[in-house]
């Protein structure tokens, strides 16, 4: 269960830039150098994400923490890198 909407939402968030860059759970927590299970958590809002991790989220994903943290990210298109 998600700890707050929030939570869920920035976790959606998450999952749909990951999809987005044509990548796996287990591709981003390489990434974040964090566990697999932990990018599930995070995606199904079951913890929160951190300032310094979504930081690092925002330059995988060519944004910026607070775009990821408010959804905004969806208002900017997306840079696709192959």
């Amino acid at each position: 269960m998600a700890r707050t909407d929030l939570d869920r939402e920035i976790g959606l968030t998450l999952r749909d830039l990951r999809l987005e860059k044509g990548m796996t759970q287990v591709d981003l927590a390489a990434h974040l150098n964090v566990s697999q299970g932990l990018v599930s958590m995070l995606e199904a809002g079951e913890v929160s994400l951190s300032l310094p991790r979504a930081e690092n989220l925002a330059t995988l994903f060519h944004t910026t923490a607070q775009d990821i943290f408010t959804g905004a990210v969806w208002e900017k298109p997306l840079v696709k890198q192959s």
